[in-house]
């Protein structure tokens, strides 16, 4: 767990897991013995800062374990966890109910969830919870249907996820490299464009980012007022045209613009400030006071950065920086 907590990695530490298949009898051991076995494990790893609870791996597919067994787990590890470390469990074919009170967190293996930023959000208005697109297929070309995702799927995955206001997690399963079973070094085209998304979110607010009007702008987030990130996904736009939700607005603010290619990994500066009035007759949406457009070159997974600036250039907010 040091040399874990050394590199930066949060241990996501699974308590059981369904694939014994009764070889050894540690899918079948009896409520008895988990409990004594999740006591252990508590006891043994609570003490390490970087560690957050899953209860099971695919816990329906443990068909001996009943819901109401895994309250009792749950129950259990959050009362004999001194330090409250997060908990959650990850799914299969059924999901647990993750508005329990001793849940952190949600811990989804839901693949169309991200096939577009909307997903997130509204799991977030349903549990109230840190969403975590915990299993969304995997960069490779193995056979099975879960392990053939492009690198330029995956990558868009996570800026669904991210725009919805969640989170999203990397896995490989490449033939040449079966990273998700053995570990080792990441040979798929995606984990630098991730990285790169990570820099543009911690350049962004502190906070992080907020879906924005997510009932109807769904590929907007970012921080109301101050700096919004929009993605256009698939989508191949010649241009946007600068309109805004109007939430945190007000006539006169003036803002500046950044085009992001997030698969080349370009960040291109708009030379051009934009000044915010409301368009006239909508109540919901403010425009560029010229009605001015951005063009777009036409490919997909394009992005924009739009943020606050004063009169003489200076960013508003202090938490955007540049990117190393």
């Amino acid at each position: 767990m040091f040399q874990l907590k050394n590199m930066g990695v949060e241990a996501d530490l699974i308590l059981f897991r369904p694939y014994d298949k009764g070889k050894w009898g540690f899918d079948m051991a009896g409520q008895e013995v988990n409990k004594r076995f999740a006591r252990y494990m508590v006891a043994r790893y609570a003490a390490f800062r970087n560690i957050w609870w899953s209860l099971a791996n695919e816990n329906s597919f443990i068909k001996s374990m009943s819901d109401e067994d895994w309250d009792e787990l749950f129950k259990l590890v959050q009362e004999k966890d001194p330090y409250n470390h997060l908990r959650s469990i990850h799914n299969a074919d059924r999901i647990y109910d993750y508005n329990k009170p001793w849940v952190t967190h949600a811990s989804l293996q839901y693949y169309n969830v991200v096939k577009a930023p909307f997903g997130t959000s509204i799991l977030r208005d349903v549990y109230k919870k840190p969403i975590m697109n915990d299993e969304n297929k995997y960069e490779g070309d193995i056979k099975s249907r879960w392990g053939q995702l492009s690198g330029e799927e995956m990558t868009f995955v996570f800026w669904n996820a991210m725009i919805g206001g969640g989170y999203a997690t990397h896995g490989e399963s490449y033939k040449r490299s079966p990273w998700i079973s053995y570990g080792g070094r990441l040979t798929g085209f995606s984990p630098s464009r991730i990285d790169f998304l990570k820099k543009i979110v911690e350049s962004g607010p502190k906070e992080g980012l907020e879906p924005i009007d997510h009932f109807y702008e769904t590929n907007i987030a970012g921080k109301a007022g101050e700096y919004y990130l929009i993605y256009f996904g698939k989508d191949k736009p010649g241009k946007w045209d600068f309109i805004l939700p109007k939430k945190g607005l007000s006539t006169g603010e003036k803002y500046k613009v950044d085009i992001i290619d997030t698969w080349n990994m370009t960040i291109k500066a708009v030379n051009k400030t934009f000044e915010i009035i409301p368009i006239p007759g909508n109540r919901y949406k403010f425009i560029d006071k010229n009605n001015s457009a951005i063009k777009l070159p036409k490919r997909p997974y394009m992005a924009l950065l739009i943020y606050k600036v004063a009169d003489g250039g200076k960013v508003i907010t202090d938490d955007r920086h540049e990117l190393e």
